[in-house]
């Protein structure tokens, strides 16, 4: 039996559009493009951190070890962040809390290099992944509602940002130090870029929940569901969450669990890593009388590769 057109859902894209006929709107674009900026912005922030660290080190007069709590203080930064982000965006439309946290970010990276106790520090690493962790919250979130029908590419797009970024970060402290500059310089031009692009963003409208685009599409009749044929042939109307939505639900779940893990031991691997990269470089070079042969601007550029992988 024929089935109205509006009674037909494709299963293989869950009623959403092909990727043959998916196109970027002009708004589609101006907004991706916009959250990409904001994760070029996340990748200086990150990607500054290693190619300077000796210099915080020095700043602050402790060990390494123990400038390592600086990370415990970025972890629970970026996890209270993530939190007021999510909160913010199901009870705030618009784009002003996606600003307030670049300009929250800046200021924590702006006041890094002042730092010159370990408290200090502290609080200026975690005020700047406070707001690290809502960019990142809003970022993923507004660039996956823009691009609702296929968020894959833009979401591609943007996390390619955050490689441009960190990889262009050590480039930035190099440039700062055959000025006659160093590590302040180069946070603050990082925290001027970054407050310039967050104010950007109060110009750009932002995009609608994917859930309330389908509630304007029901009251206007065009809500997604499947005819199935009754028993006694007649067609039944039966929207698509049915009877195999608890064990989807269980499924999604556990792929939110094993998503969850996975990042979080990459992305932590990943980080550190980049971080301590030049530190080890220069360690292995005094540890070994030279003999490794790293200075300090071919260490920030194996840092700026490492990060370009990621690109």
């Amino acid at each position: 039996e024929e089935f109205p057109e509006s009674s037909r859902v494709d299963s293989g894209t869950g009623g959403r559009d092909s990727p043959e006929d998916w196109v970027w709107s002009g708004d589609q674009r101006v907004q991706t493009a916009a959250y990409t900026m904001s994760f070029v912005v996340l990748g200086f922030m990150v990607g500054i951190i290693g190619p300077t660290l000796p210099t915080l080190q020095e700043n602050v007069k402790v060990s390494f070890e123990t400038l390592g709590l600086v990370f415990l203080a970025r972890w629970a930064g970026g996890f209270i962040g993530s939190i007021l982000g999510g909160w913010m965006l199901d009870n705030w439309r618009g784009h002003v809390p996606f600003t307030c946290s670049v300009i929250l970010a800046s200021c924590g990276a702006a006041l890094i290099p002042m730092a010159s106790s370990i408290h200090q520090i502290l609080g200026s690493f975690f005020l700047m992944d406070f707001g690290l962790g809502t960019l990142i919250c809003y970022g993923n979130t507004l660039c996956t509602w823009a691009n609702y029908s296929n968020p894959a590419p833009a979401i591609n797009i943007l996390n390619g940002g955050f490689g441009a970024g960190a990889l262009c970060a050590p480039l930035i402290v190099m440039a700062a130090q055959h000025l006659g500059g160093g590590a302040r310089e180069a946070y603050w031009l990082v925290s001027a870029v970054s407050v310039t692009a967050g104010l950007g963003f109060l110009l750009i409208d932002a995009p609608s929940k994917p859930c309330e685009i389908h509630e304007e599409s029901a009251e206007s009749g065009s809500a997604d569901f499947v005819a199935l044929p009754s028993d006694d042939g007649a067609a039944s109307e039966n929207f698509i969450r049915g009877d195999l939505g608890s064990s989807r639900d269980r499924e999604k779940k556990m792929v939110l669990v094993f998503t969850l893990l996975f990042l979080g031991l990459v992305a932590g691997a990943e980080i550190s890593f980049g971080a301590f990269l030049v530190t080890y470089a220069q360690g292995m070079s005094t540890a070994t009388s030279g003999a490794f042969g790293v200075s300090e601007s071919e260490a920030d550029s194996i840092t700026s590769s490492f990060w370009a992988v990621f690109t």
